[in-house]
């Protein structure tokens, strides 16, 4: 509520002004027209992803737009925002409990999160798919990658095998410097699955 009331209605007075200062600059003055289409441009652009973030962020996402949405949503946004490629395929999955929804949202958002800050990658591939009782996650990077043997989890990491543990879960991250990086999160028996 308070990006909407504060830093949104901002941008918007940024927006009016920089319309109201075009129509007062002379026909000839051609390039502080381009530097303000550019401005406009820029804060435009700037208030969409706001507005997505702020839909983003709210606590009821996942219940009013469902697992697919809230994922695509985050997915698109998170491509705008690094201007890269992020595919998402999600197949017929059933049986899934609302906590294994979160938990799915939230280790992609910790995911991608963790990918625009170390990765470099110019390409992200999602899928969730159910296995037989099992219903996995998969997130693969073309990034930079890490060496396993001597890196130290952060949070992020740790933050996402809990997450999988708490809902009957498992998680397995592989890495090769150069070569990108591929997270696997499984939730076994989510068809019967309650805690």
């Amino acid at each position: 509520r308070e990006l909407h009331d504060s830093i949104s209605q901002g941008i918007h007075g940024i927006i009016y002004s920089a319309h109201s200062l075009k129509q007062q600059l002379p026909q000839e003055d051609n390039i502080t027209e381009k530097i303000l289409e550019h401005l406009l441009t820029t804060a435009e652009t700037t208030l969409n992803e706001l507005r997505a973030m702020i839909l983003e962020l709210k606590p009821s996402l996942l219940k009013e737009r469902g697992l697919f949405e809230a994922l695509k949503l985050h997915c698109d946004l998170f491509a705008q925002r690094l201007k890269i490629r992020c595919d998402l395929s999600i197949g017929d999955i059933h049986g899934v409990t609302s906590r294994q929804e979160m938990a799915v949202y939230r280790i992609v958002q910790e995911s991608l999160a963790n990918i625009q800050q170390h990765a470099e990658a110019d390409e992200v591939n999602l899928s969730l798919f159910q296995d037989g009782a099992c219903l996995k996650l998969v997130i693969k990077d073309n990034g930079k990658g890490f060496d396993m043997e001597s890196a130290q989890p952060g949070n992020g990491l740790l933050n996402m095998e809990s997450r999988c543990r708490e809902n009957n879960g498992s998680f397995t991250i592989k890495s090769i410097p150069g070569q990108g990086t591929r997270i696997e999160a499984t939730f076994y028996d989510s068809a019967s699955s309650s805690s």
